[in-house]
């Protein structure tokens, strides 16, 4: 089973909050995840079991509720295809290396 999530809030677009939801699809067993990039908010794509996929959205509007910063806005059925959680993981590292390189760039730090 696919599903298409957006999400709103303040905190959506942060790297932080990208492997907050990378952390419950693991967590919830899910085969695949990948988070596009929006203005205000982020399509998450997902890829798992229907139980699995219930738990993540379960915890992550629980998450929403707790002051993460973001909240479901929408969810519907999806039928392309959903990167594998491993390769998620890889983009991931690759923004957060960049993110780092922005920081030490504009510092006196040299590399």
């Amino acid at each position: 089973m696919k599903k298409k999530i957006v999400l709103e809030g303040e905190k959506v677009n942060d790297i932080l909050y990208k492997t907050f939801l990378l952390e419950k699809a693991e967590s919830c067993n899910l085969r695949g995840l990948y988070i596009k990039d929006g203005e205000k908010n982020i399509e998450a794509f997902i890829d798992g079991e229907v139980l699995d996929i219930n738990k993540f959205l379960s915890e992550v509007k629980e998450a929403g509720k707790n002051g993460a910063g973001a909240s479901i806005a929408k969810v519907e059925d999806y039928y392309g295809n959903v990167m594998k959680l491993e390769s998620f993981y890889r983009i991931l590292v690759l923004q957060y290396l960049a993110e780092i390189y922005g920081v030490v760039k504009g510092s006196n730090i040299r590399l």
